[in-house]
């Protein structure tokens, strides 16, 4: 009881900005959040998981909401002197166990599994570029049997140049990427095989995370005197606790695997792979130059075109996600950094502008996927479009976009009918303002003939007098 406080306010324990934001912007942010992680869940539960990429986007999808669900409850822990609820024990115990150890269990899993589908698209980018070179290499051995030209020339030294250059460290990298694909990925097609795989990475982001926060423990602080005709009320909080210099040291390294180091490994993965996705579009541009001064298509560099021109949405994708995962979590990634500089817990705590960007960025990301899914990947956007729009209006739509590329494309002819106008021996029902310019089309042609009629007739001819007043009423 030496330590304990009596406290007669609670805006002394905390900043007023970062109570105000944590308990109306914040939860409005994991809201929308979660309202994006729920549509891309739908989705992602009526596609046929068959392929890798689908249940890495469920997996961390699940794991997107789960963490917006725990963290839209911050406006409880951390309101600060907006309420005095932020303080109780079994807020405090939620906020321990639950927000931030299960939550960063979660971030940390993400991390790891946007490491190995990096990894992955790094070792198809590499075999990708291998099968293009020797495409490459082939076609320029057949052009006009042997002969080949001063382009031809240089092209194939430069490409024989940079294949030399880079043999050396594709052989490497290609056998590290494969053995960490298979302690990340697995080869197996087994049912279980994604569940095993995923169970280990949650293994091992909880390996990671949980030894950070046994430091922390719930601390009774002080008591608050609201009313002297009440006890006051306790007040709890979440402090560290003193270690030895050797435990200091243990800790220090597993806070900086969990930010730093995951972060650029992450980053560094992805360089590669923008990189070397470079290197595949260029040698897809050089293969279809080759072809087309052959002029000829084999069939089977058509069909490994197509299928690389759909490993180039994944990598995109893949590069997308992982950009937005690395902008998110960049300030909660250094912080350890900062703390390891001299800079203490308790001040970077106490800095609102750096806890409200942090935040921001870093609730905002997990909100995002969604739109980088429906950009990137033509079956969940469909999939989306046959959910949410509708069989009915998804066909109407396609009925009204051939209407219209009919009507801009095709030059038509109008034949007499009581019912329709055929374009080109085509029927096409039209809608009320079509059959009324028609109508009035046709009524104008008559006015036209008969005018053109009575000024070929004498002026005297007594017929000809009311046509021409109607034709001018008209």
């Amino acid at each position: 009881m030496n330590n304990i406080t009596i406290y007669y306010d609670l805006d002394s324990l905390s900043s007023k900005a970062s109570d105000y934001y944590n308990s109306f912007v914040s939860p409005l942010i994991c809201l929308f959040g979660l309202t994006t992680s729920m549509l891309s869940l739908v989705v992602l539960l009526n596609i046929n998981l068959k392929e890798k990429i689908f249940v890495f986007m469920l997996a961390n999808t699940i794991a997107d909401f789960l963490f917006l669900f725990i963290e839209m409850f911050i406006f409880l822990i951390r309101c600060g002197s907006l309420c005095s609820i932020s303080y109780d024990y079994i807020i405090k115990c939620y906020e321990l166990y639950i927000y931030l150890i299960l939550g960063y269990i979660l971030v940390v899993f993400i991390a790891i599994n946007d490491l190995a589908l990096s990894i992955e698209r790094l070792v198809i980018l590499a075999k990708a570029n291998r099968q293009l070179r020797n495409e490459i290499e082939r076609e320029l051995n057949n052009a006009s049997g042997g002969n080949i030209d001063t382009i031809s020339k240089s092209s194939s030294s430069s490409l024989s140049s940079s294949s030399s250059s880079a043999s050396l460290t594709d052989s490497w990298l290609r056998h590290m990427f494969h053995q960490a694909q298979q302690c990340l990925l697995g080869c197996s097609k087994r049912p279980n095989c994604f569940s095993l795989k995923f169970a280990l990475h949650f293994a091992l982001a909880s390996l990671i995370v949980v030894p950070l926060f046994l430091t922390k423990e719930i601390r009774l602080v002080g008591l608050w005197d609201f009313d002297d005709s009440l006890e006051p009320k306790e007040l709890y909080k979440l402090e560290t606790i003193e270690l030895g210099a050797n435990l200091k040291i243990v800790f220090s390294c597993i806070s900086l695997l969990k930010g730093p180091i995951l972060f650029g490994m992450l980053l560094a993965v992805n360089i590669l792979v923008a990189i070397w996705f470079r290197q595949n579009i260029s040698l897809r541009l050089q293969l279809i130059k080759l072809e087309e001064k052959r002029e000829s298509t084999n069939p089977a560099t058509i069909t490994k075109l197509k299928q690389l021109s759909q490993s180039r949405h994944i990598t995109l994708m893949t590069l997308v996600v992982c950009l937005i995962y690395l902008i998110g979590n960049s300030m909660d990634s250094i912080a350890p950094l900062l703390v390891l500089l001299r800079h203490d817990w308790d001040m970077l705590n106490k800095n609102d502008q750096y806890l409200i960007i942090s935040n921001t960025l870093f609730f905002l990301s997990h909100g995002l996927f969604f739109f980088v899914y429906y950009a990137f990947n033509r079956e969940f956007k469909e999939k989306f479009q046959s959910l949410f729009i509708g069989q009915r209006q998804q066909s109407l739509l396609r009925k009204f976009k051939s209407s219209m590329t009919m009507l801009s494309s095709t030059p038509f002819r109008f034949k007499k009918s009581n019912k329709n106008v055929r374009f080109n021996s085509q029927p096409f029902i039209i809608n009320t303002l079509t059959l009324n310019s028609l109508s009035m089309s046709k009524i104008w042609s008559s006015q036209m003939s008969s005018h053109h009629s009575t000024t070929q007739q004498p002026a005297s001819s007594p017929a000809s007098a009311p046509a021409s007043d109607s034709s001018s009423f008209i």
